[in-house]
């Protein structure tokens, strides 16, 4: 047999059997971080309506059949959810104490539908948003089981001073494993719990942390589920506090270096650091802007690169 014939079986075997064993509620997709199934309603589900037929007389009418969603799954307690299909936001839902949720839709169209759940925390911290593209049989219900909601993940500061405690924190799934990790450590920093409400935090020494710009995160490790992580958290730590290096006045004979904000008659990374913590930011201290312009923007760290030192 030549090629063209098992590419015409392929064809058909999609198109044509995928559909009809999903409608005999055989499973679609099944991984180790959801489940999606698809099944014919029965009577208890309630998804049929009559139609009553046009003129007079007796009963009887056409059965509409209701094509339906039902998500369920895992974020926190008391978060807030946000559900968008096809890039159009629907409907808001709430979370309970528990941190599960089901969501049911009905009146689904039949297809492809791309589905986007934006959570967010009991304290207003967004999570990375939860994606999933799934097919829809008309006139089924299609079940996505298993949703596990990234975590959401702050911090107590922006900077902070070598040796300082840098407080993260975040909400997840209720009494659940959570780890803590940083790009510039080869493993993970911490193993830790969440509490019956979600809630994890961990104390980060940045002891042995140079300075520069760091990124965090964390993960959810929930039940058998395979790990979520969180976005990504951006932290700078420097060599001395922001305030103390900018506010810092010029001891007598010191260098008079412009863009030299910690004093120390070279300007280099540490400078570049100072000024691009307030980039953009209102009310910049006026040593940092260089332009005279009221903020810190492009022109400054031109002025910055032309009297660099390293």
């Amino acid at each position: 047999m030549n090629k063209a014939w098992w590419l015409a079986c392929a064809v058909l075997i999609y198109f044509f059997y995928l559909p009809i064993t999903a409608v005999q509620a055989v499973t679609i997709v099944s991984t180790s971080t959801v489940n999606v199934s698809a099944r014919v309603p029965g009577p208890e589900d309630e998804v049929a309506s009559s139609t009553p037929s046009s003129g007079g007389g007796g009963g009887g009418g056409s059965v509409i059949v209701n094509t339906q969603l039902v998500l369920s799954g895992v974020a926190y307690p008391l978060a807030r959810l946000v559900l968008w299909r096809n890039g159009v936001s629907t409907d808001n839902y709430s979370v309970g104490l528990d941190g599960k949720f089901k969501i049911n839709l009905s009146n689904v169209g039949a297809g492809w539908l791309n589905l986007v759940i934006y959570a967010q925390d009991s304290d207003g911290a967004y999570a990375k948003p939860y994606s999933l593209p799934v097919y829809l049989t008309a006139g089924a219900i299609t079940n996505v089981e298993g949703i596990v909601i990234a975590p959401t993940i702050s911090a107590d500061q922006a900077s902070l001073k070598q040796g300082q405690w840098l407080k993260i924190f975040g909400q997840t799934a209720p009494e659940s494993q959570v780890a803590i990790s940083v790009e510039a450590v080869d493993k993970e920093l911490a193993s830790i719990w969440s509490d019956a409400l979600g809630r994890y935090s961990y104390n980060l020494s940045t002891d042995q942390l140079k300075a520069a710009y760091y990124q965090a995160w964390s993960r959810v490790y929930y039940k058998n589920r395979e790990a979520v992580n969180s976005k990504v958290l951006s932290f700078l730590v420097l060599e001395q506090p922001v305030d103390k290096a900018v506010d810092k006045p010029a001891s007598p004979g010191a260098c008079e270096l412009i863009a030299d904000f910690n004093n120390d008659c070279k300007v280099n990374l540490v400078d570049f650091s100072i000024a691009a913590y307030w980039y953009k930011r209102a009310s910049p201290p006026s040593r940092l802007d260089l332009h005279k312009n009221g903020r810190i923007d492009l022109a400054d760290l031109s002025i910055m690169a032309y009297y660099w030192t390293g």
